[in-house]
């Protein structure tokens, strides 16, 4: 998905009357019914469409009544719908209303690749079924903040709270895409390396229930699984994961902004850190490291660290423009023991949480800036960045 955004150049096209038609039949057949008797056929016209990393922003304009607009559905440029994304909550227009409807490409709802071509139409569908579009017009925008988080464990050196050693012999590490959870994962134990690749569990609801999996099943998770909020941080959500022995742990994702179209993606990265190709059955959490990862329409990105813990040490790797080289990861580990546990911001890594230390609470010696050079005593530990 990030190749997607990177290289795609969406061109506005025309939606036909038999592509508005297509998608009002299928929307209806889908919703088990056919549009409410007497309801009128409200329009909506399509001002814009811009592609940001993972979302689109559909702006919208009510043209002669209210409308509740439910989904959105892509085409192609001959008309054959490719899939639909949802719109959690539904959004409400009034006449003459125009508002950016943001649709999360990992809601897409699509058989087969969910892939998009370079060049897409778009048509909106309402909550009663009725599809509801005139043509396409205006320009594209451009938002690139990357959707890629790395995270890296460092073993066996201590787990004494406080110690920020790293032997970049005994290191593994992940590099996550937030969008479509494909990820890139390595293992360096001395002379034996394992490398592994896959998609991680996408949840849109809110439980993560290990204790009703088997060992195959939950190594079949990979190392990361990410809780998306379908509410986009608009109103409170609790998500929570229940281990393997029946313990339920809970995190509240609080409203961040009181403008709903303002968020673009919302979502909890939970990382098993004893996961790795020929590991044992050990996979007991999922709440090694748990950051909430939100996206703004301006490119703004926020990081939350809602909980980390245990002996291994940990490293947040985030850059805007984009992650650093994935087989760079050991030189920057080394360049961050030489320096005395310091490294520039183009490294890439925003924190790290020492040997032994588990938050929240959080004190002196559990989570180190490498950048300034000190502990980080304040919580919540909330981070800002966009690109340059």
């Amino acid at each position: 998905m990030s190749g997607l955004a990177a290289t795609a150049a969406i061109i506005l096209v025309a939606i036909a009357a038999s592509v508005a038609i297509y998608a009002y039949t299928h929307h209806a057949v889908e919703k088990g019914g056919s549009e409410a008797s007497g309801s009128p056929l409200c329009k909506a016209k399509i001002d814009a469409v811009s592609m940001g990393q993972g979302f689109l922003v559909v702006y919208a304009r009510s043209l002669d009544c209210t409308v509740t607009v439910d989904r959105v559905y892509i085409q192609d440029i001959n008309g054959n719908t490719i899939g639909y994304i949802p719109l959690v909550p539904p959004v409400t227009l009034r006449p003459g209303e125009t508002r950016a409807l943001v649709a999360p490409l990992a809601l897409l709802q699509a058989a087969g690749n969910t892939s998009l071509p370079d060049r897409i139409g778009v048509v909106l569908a309402t909550a009663t079924g009725v599809a509801v579009s005139t043509p396409v017009t205006g320009d594209v925008r451009r938002l690139t903040a990357s959707a890629i988080i790395g995270l890296l464990a460092s073993r066996g050196v201590s787990c004494s709270v406080g110690d920020l050693r790293v032997d970049p012999a005994r290191i593994h590490w992940v590099y996550i895409n937030l969008v479509d959870g494909t990820y890139r994962f390595k293992y360096i134990d001395g002379s034996t390396v394992r490398t592994a690749s896959g998609k991680a569990l996408i949840l849109t609801n809110d439980t993560l229930d290990l204790s009703e999996m088997n060992w195959s099943q939950r190594y079949s998770l990979g190392p990361v699984v990410i809780m998306l909020n379908p509410y986009r941080a608009t109103r409170t959500y609790t998500v929570q994961v229940v281990n393997i022995k029946g313990n339920v742990t809970r995190y509240v994702l609080n409203p961040l902004v009181s403008d709903e179209n303002q968020v673009v993606y919302d979502a909890v990265l939970l990382w098993e850190d004893l996961w790795w190709p020929g590991t044992t059955a050990s996979l007991d959490n999922y709440i090694d490291h748990v950051v909430r990862v939100t996206f703004f329409t301006n490119s703004t990105v926020r990081l939350e660290v809602l909980h980390m813990s245990g002996c291994y040490l940990h490293m947040l790797i985030y850059r805007p423009e984009g992650p650093p080289p994935f087989d760079s990861i050991p030189s920057i580990v080394e360049q961050y023991v030489s320096n005395n546990y310091r490294l520039p911001a183009s490294a890439g890594v925003v924190y790290v949480k020492s040997h032994g230390a588990w938050a929240p609470p959080i004190s002196a010696n559990k989570i180190w800036d490498p950048v300034n050079g000190e502990w980080i005593t304040s919580w919540p530990l909330v981070f800002y960045t966009r690109p340059r």
